[in-house]
């Protein structure tokens, strides 16, 4: 990791967004929820101000400096921006610390597809199979067979059907379509082995992480 010009370029970019307005659903950022920030020297919460914004952030690089894994780092995200950071601060991962993050990232962020499907591709077809995955990850993944079935729950009219995120269990693309008590759509399809980048169980999801672009045989099974 190129530490140094990770948390720069890091603070850099979160400059530019307005700590006072945080919390008040004008504006969110990198690393705040709220307009409270952590103090690190007396382990307590402050109000973020104008005035002591630079202090503020100031704190958090030297914190940040004392990571030795980027994934701490990215550990103190926002979570919405987790995935964008990564495709903004990717050269200054090596191999291993790239796969680590996106996969935490991918899996802590609530909507991912929320991030522009090329960028997310980008990033996937740059990953290593045996990196992304655990080693009982990975056996699951060896066992499937070349052709794989598999299922999507969207929402919404601007939900993603294309999407990178999909399930070999029917019935957790049902939960995920009808969700926060609304009635979404269940769709099917077909995958080649060789086009999923990940499959992972961490959430109890059966989750298939793939290339959207070559399903096939899509098809709106709802009941």
């Amino acid at each position: 990791m190129k530490k140094q010009k990770l948390v720069n370029d890091f603070i850099n970019i979160c400059e530019v967004y307005k700590l006072t307005e945080v919390g008040y659903g004008i504006v969110s950022h990198p690393m705040f929820n709220t307009k409270y920030a952590m103090d690190f020297k007396t382990n307590q919460l402050i109000i973020l101000t104008e005035k002591n914004k630079d202090e503020v952030l100031q704190s958090y690089r030297e914190k940040f400096m004392e990571c030795k894994d980027p994934l701490h780092i990215w550990f103190m995200m926002n979570k919405p921006y987790r995935l964008s950071m990564l495709f903004l601060l990717r050269q200054y991962l090596n191999e291993k610390e790239f796969n680590k993050v996106l996969k935490y990232s991918w899996t802590s962020v609530e909507f991912p597809h929320q991030m522009d499907n090329m960028d997310i591709f980008f990033m996937f077809t740059k990953s290593s199979k045996n990196l992304l995955m655990t080693t009982q990850e990975f056996k699951k993944y060896v066992s499937l067979p070349d052709i794989v079935a598999v299922y999507r729950g969207i929402q919404g009219r601007k939900a993603k059907v294309h999407g990178f995120s999909w399930t070999l269990d029917r019935k957790k693309a049902e939960w995920f379509a009808n969700r926060f008590s609304k009635k979404g759509s269940v769709y099917s399809a077909l995958i080649s082995k060789n086009d999923i980048y990940m499959y992972t169980n961490a959430r109890s999801e059966e989750e298939i992480v793939l290339n959207p672009f070559v399903l096939r045989n899509i098809k709106n099974i709802t009941r």
